[in-house]
């Protein structure tokens, strides 16, 4: 079995950056999503999900920024449990490009938003859901 999650997690990282150049929003965020849902059940190091934010964010544009916020959505309970520092790293940023506000309206309010989120601690988005926690 952990052939074929190195084979998962290679073919997923070949496609996102696949996706990531050709700035195909659609496949990237679902791509990201993904990914972030293995980060969540322990199967990818959080790591990387931090290294693929610290990318989408370097060079911040609309769909980069909203890909970034849809993964920090999903994988944010989880990186706060294990990496709380990257968090913050990413967070920091966030509030860095909401203050340059080079980005459109509609993106500004969706990290408005992802800070609200936050700051509920994620409730509204665990990281497993009951009916998926079936190990004990």
């Amino acid at each position: 079995i952990p052939e074929i999650g190195d084979l998962l997690l290679t073919r997923i990282i070949i496609n996102w950056r696949r996706a990531f150049k050709r700035n195909d929003k659609q496949m990237c965020s679902t791509l990201a999503k993904f990914l972030a849902h293995l980060t969540n059940q322990k199967v990818v190091d959080d790591n990387l999900t931090l290294e693929m934010l610290t990318l989408l964010l370097d060079k911040p544009t609309d769909d980069s920024v909203e890909v970034a916020v849809t993964m920090v959505k999903e994988v944010g309970a989880t990186l706060n449990e294990v990496s709380s520092l990257g968090l913050h790293a990413i967070f920091e940023r966030f509030r860095a490009i909401l203050h340059e506000g080079d980005l459109d309206k509609r993106t500004q309010y969706m990290i408005e938003d992802l800070f609200l989120v936050r700051k509920s601690k994620f409730a509204a988005h665990q990281p497993i859901t009951e009916d998926l926690d079936l190990v004990e």
